[in-house]
């Protein structure tokens, strides 16, 4: 998986799903072990999230800290913040509401790679509405990203942590993208995170190896209306 500066992520959980669908489709299958850049995650055709939407079960394993050279102190943040790698490293801070200037701010510090954190990271801020979570993430290699599945998955494993969601409790989660449930075993217990959300396909195509000559031979309208529907 890479990301649009370049780089190689080491999970991407959005991108697992719909290359999971893809393999499921091609080879007849329901279930796989995927191989990632630094780890494997379990994937599996899910029930429908929603009528009509296609989705896919993701099951990665969550740590608690990340590569930085000392105490998250160092941040030019006030706010305390929860590092989580999925492998790869997210700050994850729960707040009353999200500033996006603030998040912005903080993100592209960590981008720069500063020596506290030589890997860079991703950052979340993240908002409890009732039982759901909301989470906004300045996403390593992008930016500011409307939907970042491993964000997600560090969101819930770190609500664990912060004892803002019991473990093991199946919850909504959302970003400006759309939405996933998840839920999160503790440390004690293997600190698995699985996710379920959409694997919807726009359509299919043919396309030469340089990425010219694109020619589409069928279309999921369908499945676009379907997904639609949830956003609206």
């Amino acid at each position: 998986m890479f990301n649009s500066d370049g780089s190689e992520a080491e999970t991407c959980l959005n991108g697992l799903r719909c290359v999971a669908r893809a393999g499921f489709e091609a080879l007849g299958i329901e279930a796989a072990e995927v191989a990632l850049k630094a780890s494997t995650a379990q994937v599996s055709r899910a029930p429908d999230i929603a009528p009509g939407v296609y989705s896919v079960r993701t099951q990665a394993r969550a740590t608690m800290g990340i590569a930085a050279t000392g105490p998250l102190s160092g941040l030019p943040s006030n706010r305390d913040f929860i590092p989580v790698s999925m492998p790869n490293p997210h700050l994850i801070t729960f707040v009353d509401a999200v500033d996006e200037d603030e998040l912005v701010a903080l993100g592209t510090w960590c981008e720069a790679a500063p020596p506290l954190l030589p890997e860079r990271a991703n950052v979340s801020f993240v908002e409890k509405r009732g039982d759901d979570l909301y989470v906004r993430t300045f996403e390593r290699g992008v930016g500011l990203t409307n939907a970042c599945g491993s964000a997600m998955a560090a969101s819930v494993f770190a609500a664990g942590l912060a004892r803002a969601v019991p473990w093991g409790r199946e919850i909504r989660i959302f970003n400006k993208g759309g939405l996933v449930l998840g839920s999160a075993a503790s440390p004690e217990q293997g600190a698995d995170v699985t996710i379920t959300g959409n694997a919807t396909f726009e359509y299919d195509g043919e396309i030469n190896a340089d990425g010219t000559d694109l020619t589409i031979t069928r279309r999921r309208d369908d499945e676009i209306a379907a997904w639609d529907a949830v956003l609206a």
